[in-house]
């Protein structure tokens, strides 16, 4: 039969054992509860540009400038159309 030193050393080792695994345990899903909440952030956010791209592009008044296709209307290109003053009338 083993000592009672021995029994000690084996039941401290493992209360320690399990009490590690049950922190590294909550360490581990806390890690993965925050990488789970980041990702459903990125997507809302994602969708969220997304919809505000789409916004734009459906309210955009028919024949504006944009710059780039950025869909966002571009100030100095509409002084840069055609207009009706830019084309030349004969002198009678």
């Amino acid at each position: 039969m083993a000592s009672s030193g021995v029994n000690v050393l084996r039941y401290s080792a493992l209360i320690a054992g399990v009490s590690y695994g049950l922190y590294r345990q909550s360490t581990l899903n806390a890690q993965s509860h925050k990488a789970q909440v980041d990702r459903e952030y990125q997507r809302q956010a994602s969708l969220i540009t997304q919809a505000k791209a789409e916004f734009k592009k459906k309210n955009m008044p028919p024949g504006s400038v944009t710059k780039g296709g950025e869909g966002e209307f571009f100030f100095l290109g509409f002084f840069d159309r055609p207009t009706s003053f830019d084309v030349a009338t004969p002198v009678l």
